[in-house]
């Protein structure tokens, strides 16, 4: 059961990126992520930040990337 939580609260999180992040970006987050938690056997709690800092690309129009460039 609570391998099902992990999962429901990592699609729900991945899910608020589109918020923020351009939406391919945030597909190919998702994608990336899926392949390295199988590839490694990672938990769904588990966090690949690195893909994140990485992959995730901000909306221009997100008001912290305009406060960010000025």
């Amino acid at each position: 059961m609570q391998s099902i939580r992990d999962y429901l609260c990592f699609t729900k999180n991945t899910f608020r990126f589109f918020h923020r992040y351009l939406r391919g970006s945030v597909l190919l987050y998702d994608k990336e992520n899926r392949k390295a938690k199988a590839k490694e056997g990672l938990h769904w709690s588990s966090s690949k930040r690195d893909l994140q800092d990485f992959q995730l690309l901000a909306k221009p129009n997100n008001p912290t990337t305009k406060l960010l460039a000025g």
